[in-house]
């Protein structure tokens, strides 16, 4: 009898993740009314099975709660289709395609968009590595490697502390998004790591006049990308979006 309850539970589960999931490789919690469907279809299915179950002429009582039982499934059912074609609002992502196309955004200094004071950030240039720091940087304790189908694309900047004296470059409590922008189509996070020249995850003190490198690190699938033609920084900050033309 069990394998009666739990196999259309299981099914129905299975399906609701792989409608939810369709376009990404991460299973997703289920929400409050997707839980509640899995349950109320649980229990109906254990109750139409159990050994007590009386298969007779239902009582006016039990048809009334039977159907209220399904019309809150019927609900739910839709809640969890609605959400399956519901856009991700940070990836662009439906179940059914992919927002290539990202949108125009205000060109900014990063500078003063980061409320940064006597600090001067420069674009240096851009580099694909299957591992980074590569085998040249040897010493390097840290280093990211891409997976198999996948290359990392790393641009480098240069921060500079336009004052005589030492100050600290705090990035990490900012909590800015950064996204590599590849010929005005194609949008990667730059991911936070824990390595120490990483842009994204920046808390450095830096002597008077002195410059540091940093960099911010993408992965991107190498049949998604051919000629770099222009290269763009987009940020987000204190619920503000700018973009800072690189290339």
């Amino acid at each position: 009898m069990k394998k009666r309850v739990v196999m259309p539970v299981i099914l129905l589960y299975t399906f609701l993740l792989l409608g939810l999931t369709a376009c990404g490789d991460k299973l997703p919690d289920l929400s409050e009314d997707q839980s509640e469907l899995v349950a109320e279809y649980a229990a109906g299915v254990a109750l139409e099975n159990s050994e007590n179950y009386d298969s007779g002429i239902a009582s006016a009582e039990e048809i009334e709660k039977e159907e209220k039982r399904i019309e809150r499934i019927e609900k739910r059912e839709q809640v969890a289709t609605e959400a399956t074609d519901t856009t991700d609002e940070e990836t662009g992502e439906t179940n059914n395609t992919t927002n290539t196309e990202a949108p125009v955004l205000e060109s900014v200094d990063l500078v003063s968009f980061l409320e940064l004071k006597d600090v001067e950030i420069q674009f240096l240039d851009f580099a694909f590595y299957e591992s980074y720091p590569d085998d040249s940087n040897g010493g390097d304790y840290i280093s990211i490697t891409s997976r198999e189908d996948s290359t990392l694309l790393v641009c480098r900047f240069q921060v500079t502390n336009l004052s005589a004296q030492e100050q600290e470059i705090n990035l990490l409590d900012k909590k800015a998004l950064f996204r590599v922008l590849v010929n005005q189509e194609k949008e990667l996070s730059a991911l936070p790591t824990l390595l120490p020249d990483d842009m994204t995850t920046l808390k450095d003190v830096i002597a008077g006049n002195a410059t540091i490198e940093v960099v911010t690190v993408s992965e991107v699938k190498q049949d998604e990308i051919g000629e770099v033609e222009t290269l763009a920084l987009n940020v987000k900050f204190n619920g503000n979006t700018g973009s800072v033309l690189l290339k």
